[in-house]
């Protein structure tokens, strides 16, 4: 699945929102709590994956040809139904700062965000 809302969409002010409720589609649904999601993705045999770039945020979740119909309903159930508890919130933004420090040791990393943010 993926949604035409990279960080190319956000302004100053936003910046960074994309790849935050990237993090945040995991944390469960109204449908399923976080343990749930992680249980029903496990015993497809799936695997649930998510990322955001500057033109888009992608979720794809890898199953068996059977369980497609199943994997659709949760990819659909995290992007429609997410559930945004307060506690999960400070846990996301501590993860998300420590992968910009991260991202900003690679120095090609850091020239390109460094040159997107001065065009803008």
């Amino acid at each position: 699945m993926f949604l035409n809302c990279g960080s190319r969409n956000e302004t100053p002010e936003t910046s960074g929102a994309a790849h935050f409720l990237e993090h945040l589609h995991f944390k469960g649904t109204s449908k399923r709590r976080r343990e749930q999601l992680e249980l029903d993705v496990e015993n497809m045999g799936g695997q649930l994956n998510a990322y955001t770039s500057r033109e888009n945020t992608s979720y794809s979740l890898n199953v068996f040809n059977n369980n497609v119909p199943e994997a659709l309903e949760i990819l659909g159930d995290m992007l429609l139904n997410s559930t945004y508890e307060n506690s999960y919130l400070a846990t996301e933004r501590n993860t998300i700062y420590a992968e910009l420090l991260e991202t900003q040791k690679e120095q090609m990393e850091a020239l390109v965000e460094h040159a997107h943010f001065n065009v803008l």
